[in-house]
């Protein structure tokens, strides 16, 4: 009903948060993906609104536009265009690194959370690549299939002339003067549980995933001192943030997240393969990092 370059303009700008990104991501102008986007709504009959910072659509024609999305990626397994992946903000230094002439990557601005999900289980995009949730619903869609890639632990990191960046032997109550930045804890229920078991002093600001992602970028403004979580991979490479000296009793487990019905495609079988050298190169710098050898699979909400 209508072309990939069309439906591309409405779904790069839902995938990449705005209509400049999704300008870029297109080759085209700002105005022509507004133009081209509004088009594609009206001969679905959906219209585009946006809550917590995240594009969605609505509307009596989702069905349609859910079917043409199967087609349309249907023709980039096929050889269309290129397949899509994005991933977590917490492992971006890792995948900034990595190139494959197959696929077009995303921004890495997110943490996973609901949104993500949506992304691969409206087609969105074909591969995600960030944490493994810790405690899934029951309930929840089983349509995703994740492959373990690697562990590695968290940690507490700050800017580089943050007043705690060189002390040594920190302990929670050295933490209590500064903001510390949290995802919301639903996301990652046992995790929080065990952040708990530290007995920080006070709470940490909870921030929903799309907000907390778009704060860690302000906090890399200088003179910043706020305390954010992240990953090893979080700081590999990086000149202006360090880990805290402060151990977390907490490792996340990464993983490659699929549609369940995809997960056996041969460009897929590449990207997991592609994603674990380079996780072995990575791992002789980060000796923190675990390889999940052989990968551990799991059907499981991201």
């Amino acid at each position: 009903m209508v072309s990939p370059e069309d439906l591309a303009c409405l779904d790069t700008m839902i995938w990449l948060g705005s209509g400049s990104a999704a300008a870029k991501f297109c080759q085209t102008h700002q105005s022509s993906i507004s133009r081209r986007s509004r088009q594609v709504c009206e001969i679905f009959g959906v219209s585009l609104g946006r809550k917590s910072g995240e594009y969605f659509v609505e509307g009596n024609g989702i069905r349609l536009l859910e079917m043409q999305r199967e087609v349309h990626q249907l023709h980039r397994r096929l050889g269309g265009s290129p397949l899509r992946f994005d991933g977590s903000l917490l492992v971006a230094a890792f995948l900034n690194q990595f190139s494959d002439g197959g696929w077009n990557k995303g921004l890495f601005q997110r943490i996973s959370s609901p949104f993500t999900s949506a992304l691969l289980q409206d087609r969105l995009i074909d591969a995600w690549i960030g944490p493994i949730g810790d405690q899934p619903d029951p309930a929840a869609d089983s349509s995703i299939h994740v492959n373990e890639l690697f562990e590695t632990p968290l940690c507490l990191t700050v800017n580089r002339d943050h007043p705690l960046a060189q002390q040594k032997n920190i302990c929670t109550d050295d933490l209590d003067p500064f903001p510390r930045l949290a995802p919301m804890r639903s996301h990652y229920p046992s995790i929080d549980k065990r952040l708990k078991a530290m007995d920080f002093p006070s709470k940490p600001k909870e921030q929903s995933a799309t907000k907390y992602a778009r704060l860690i970028g302000r906090c890399l403004q200088p003179n910043n001192q706020a305390v954010f979580y992240g990953t090893r991979l979080t700081l590999h490479g990086s000149s202006d943030k360090v880990a805290l000296d402060i151990k977390l009793p907490v490792s996340l487990r990464i993983g490659l997240h699929v549609l369940s019905p995809l997960q056996d495609e041969p460009a897929i079988d590449i990207l997991r393969e592609a994603l674990i050298n380079q996780a072995l190169l990575l791992s002789g710098q980060c000796p923190e990092l675990e390889l999940s050898m052989p990968m551990a699979t799991a059907n499981v909400d991201c």
